[in-house]
């Protein structure tokens, strides 16, 4: 089948043109725009709007041949005798051979699509985005039926808090994703092969516990070097603290969602008030209200344009309270 490769380009290349004016006899100012990748003949010439975002342009990666490594591409803008170039890193890997999952991130809208290998031939399905923590202890272990019943409900991830005991063939069937939060070199190694598995979760709120700013990094390229075919996600907090060495060890941003509930002028963990400079209430520079989600996911987008990120998927992670709990 026919492979597409999408890049997102900001075209910003300078024009001289009357006041107020921004065509010119009726015509959009258009730029041209080379795509390349080394050492192939794969190439696209198209013309893009002057300072346009996110044009998307497809071809045929049938030339390009399925590794581990990264194809590198050159881009080039032109306008008038203004010439812009860029270079990034696009992946065609290799299909897998033990049966395991594959999740793909849809860049240019930011969503996500897994491999339904079920299906044949091999479909290219989207997850639900929405679920829940669910407490094997109590409700999963009486009945493995629960977890069927929970997929023929139209869910299709399920987020475990496992024990020690947590039965993992429960989970090895394609259509219901596992997200599960455990230890990583052998953890990886263990289940990276699995149906189920949907994406990696690595820290949460590194930046609220002042994590070395490398190990988001170290983390992520641990995981991509046993497994590239899964995304990897992780929970930012601070309103603006360190978030391009955090972010840089993650494919896909999340944002807690529990601010909508939560004290921000008195810490229930601490008993003490939260301010600017003291106190935890369990987020930064929240008001205690559902727009607190919005506005924290409407700021990682701009820390994004600020360090030059591509743009990553921004999700809301899922919640769970208790008497210990903010």
């Amino acid at each position: 089948m026919p492979w597409s490769l999408f890049f997102i380009l900001a075209v910003a290349t300078a024009f001289n043109n009357p006041a107020g004016v921004d065509i010119w006899c009726g015509k959009a100012y258009l730029g041209a725009l080379e795509v390349s990748v080394d050492g192939t003949d794969v190439r696209l010439e198209h013309a893009v709007t002057v300072n346009s975002t996110s044009v998307a342009l497809d071809f045929p990666l049938c030339d390009l041949e399925p590794r581990f490594q990264p194809w590198n591409v050159s881009l080039k803008a032109t306008q008038g005798n203004q010439v812009s170039n860029a270079r990034t890193q696009g992946y065609r890997l290799p299909d897998r051979t033990d049966g395991g999952s594959v999740t793909k991130i849809e860049s240019l809208h930011g969503g996500l699509v897994v491999r339904n290998s079920s299906s044949s031939p091999a479909s290219w399905v989207p997850p639900l985005p929405y679920s829940f923590y669910v407490s094997w202890d109590g409700w999963l272990e009486k009945s493995l039926d629960n977890v069927q019943n929970f997929k023929d409900q139209g869910n299709n991830i399920i987020h475990i808090v496992p024990n020690a005991g947590l039965a993992n063939q429960a989970f090895n069937f394609t259509g219901l994703n596992l997200l599960l939060d455990k230890m990583l070199r052998e953890q990886v190694n263990m289940l990276n092969a699995r149906k189920s598995l949907l994406l990696w979760y690595t820290g949460d709120e590194p930046d609220g516990q002042s994590d070395p700013l490398d190990a988001t990094k170290l983390t992520y390229d641990l995981i991509k070097s046993i497994d590239p075919w899964h995304p990897v996600s992780l929970v930012l907090n601070c309103y603006c603290f360190y978030y391009e060495e955090y972010s840089s060890g993650a494919d896909i941003i999340l944002s807690d969602v529990y601010p909508l509930a939560v004290n921000t002028s008195w810490s229930a963990v601490y008993d003490t008030p939260c301010n600017t400079t003291y106190g935890c209430c369990g987020c930064d520079d929240y008001e205690g209200n559902l727009q607190d989600i919005s506005v924290h996911l409407d700021r990682f987008s701009e820390y994004q344009s600020w360090v030059s990120s591509v743009p990553k998927p921004l999700l809301g992670g899922g919640g769970g309270g208790g008497a210990h709990g903010f």
